[in-house]
C-alpha cells in the first residue's frame, strides 16, 4: 500500500467510480482521477494522477461524490455542488458549472450521502431530506422525481445516513436501521421507510451497489441484499434478503 505524497492532516475521504476526493483538517477539499464533469472546478474536464485543490471549497465540514457531482458540507450546514447536477431554471436539464454552487433551500446540513440516481442530506435535527430520482423508491413517497430536496416521511432521530444504486438506509441513535427503496435481494420496491427486523444494536452502516454493511455495538459485522461477487462474506454468492453474519 502506498501512500499518497504530500497529503497529509486528512480527516475524511470519498470515492465513486474513478474519483477519490479527500477533506483535510483545515477545510479544504483536494480531488484526483476523473474529472469528465469538471467536478475538480477547474475549468477542464482532463484527469488528474495526483491530488489538487478544489478552488472555492473552504470551511468544509462533510464531503461526498457520485459518479458525474461532488458534494460539500460548509461548517455553516449550506451544501455545496460541482459536476452535473440539474438547474430547476431550465426544465429537466443539467448544468455544468466550473466553480462550486449552492444548493438553495439546504439547511443545518451534518452530511450527506449520493449515488447516480438519488442523494440523500441529513439535518442536524436528525431528518432525512432527498432528492432527484426515486425508480425504485429511494425518495420513500412514491414520486419519480424531485427537483428540490423534499423531507423522508415517517423518519425522525437519524444519526447516519447511506445510499446504493436503488436504497437508502439511515441508522437511528437508538441503534435500530431503516432502509427504502430496493432494500433486499428482491425486484420489491418499499416505499417508505421500513424497520431491518431484529437489528437494534447497530453504531455505523456502509451501502455497497445493490447490498449493506452494518457494524453492531459488539463489532460484529451484518450484511444482506446481491451476493453475487461474495460481497456479503458469509463464505457463499447466495442473496440474502435479511442480515447475515460477515465470517472470519
Amino acid at each position: 500500500m502506498d501512500q499518497i505524497q504530500g497529503l497529509t492532516d486528512i480527516i475524511a475521504i470519498a470515492a465513486e467510480g474513478n474519483r477519490t476526493v479527500a477533506l483535510k483538517s483545515d477545510g479544504t477539499v483536494w480531488g484526483w482521477g476523473d474529472n469528465s464533469n469538471h467536478q475538480f472546478g477547474d475549468g477542464g474536464s482532463y484527469p488528474y494522477k495526483t491530488p489538487v485543490q478544489i478552488a472555492g471549497l473552504e470551511n468544509i465540514v462533510a464531503i461526498e461524490t457520485s459518479a458525474k457531482n461532488l458534494f460539500a458540507v460548509k461548517s455553516d450546514g449550506t451544501v455545496w455542488i460541482l459536476g452535473e447536477y440539474y438547474n430547476e431554471q431550465y426544465g429537466w436539464t443539467w448544468t455544468y458549472d466550473n466553480f462550486p454552487v449552492q444548493i438553495t433551500g439546504l439547511t443545518d446540513i451534518t452530511s450527506i450521502a449520493a449515488s447516480t440516481w438519488h442523494t440523500v442530506a441529513l439535518k442536524s435535527d436528525g431528518t432525512v431530506w432527498a432528492c432527484y430520482q426515486s425508480g425504485s423508491g429511494q425518495l420513500s413517497d412514491g414520486i419519480t422525481k424531485h427537483n428540490k430536496f423534499t423531507q423522508v416521511i415517517n423518519l425522525s432521530d437519524i444519526c447516519a445516513i447511506a445510499v446504493g444504486w436503488g436504497h437508502t438506509i439511515a441508522l437511528k441513535s437508538d441503534g435500530t436501521v431503516w432502509a427504502w427503496g430496493r432494500i433486499d435481494d428482491t425486484n420489491n420496491y418499499q416505499y417508505t421507510p421500513v424497520q431491518i427486523p431484529e437489528l437494534t444494536d447497530a453504531i455505523a452502516i456502509s451501502t455497497g451497489f445493490m447490498h449493506t454493511v452494518c457494524i453492531k455495538a459488539n463489532g460484529t459485522a451484518l450484511t444482506w441484499g446481491r451476493n453475487s461477487s461474495g460481497q456479503l462474506g458469509d463464505g457463499s454468492t447466495k442473496n440474502h434478503s435479511a442480515p447475515v453474519q460477515v465470517k472470519k
